[in-house]
């Protein structure tokens, strides 16, 4: 069993410093019942989101999304395809029907 996870499952919090590479690992690796029954999948994410951050500060405030980049260009995508069908429907109910049968004699 990892370090971390053995660490966290006797007290709780992790008492020692682990790289991200461990922490990481130990997510990835956590048996199910630590997973379901500790606190120790939250305590080890807090700590990895601390690693992360002392190894990138500065990256600066607000501005970000919480969505992904991927799910925003499909919304866009999908508010255009309604735009656009908005218009035509509208431009349909505007022209009037022709009269029906055959066209007139020149």
């Amino acid at each position: 069993m990892s370090p971390v996870i053995t660490d966290c499952s006797l007290h709780g919090q992790l008492t020692k410093h682990y790289t991200v590479a461990e922490l990481q690992y130990a997510l990835a690796h956590m048996p199910a019942d630590d997973a379901e029954y500790t606190n120790c999948p939250d305590v080890i994410r807090r700590a990895l989101v601390g690693a992360i951050g002392s190894i990138n500060p500065g990256s600066g405030g607000g501005g970000g999304s919480f969505l992904p980049v991927w799910v925003i260009v499909v919304l866009a995508v999908l508010v255009l395809a309604g735009a656009v069908s908005g218009v035509v429907a509208f431009r349909n109910r505007r022209t009037p029907p022709g009269p029906p049968g055959p066209p007139a004699a020149p």
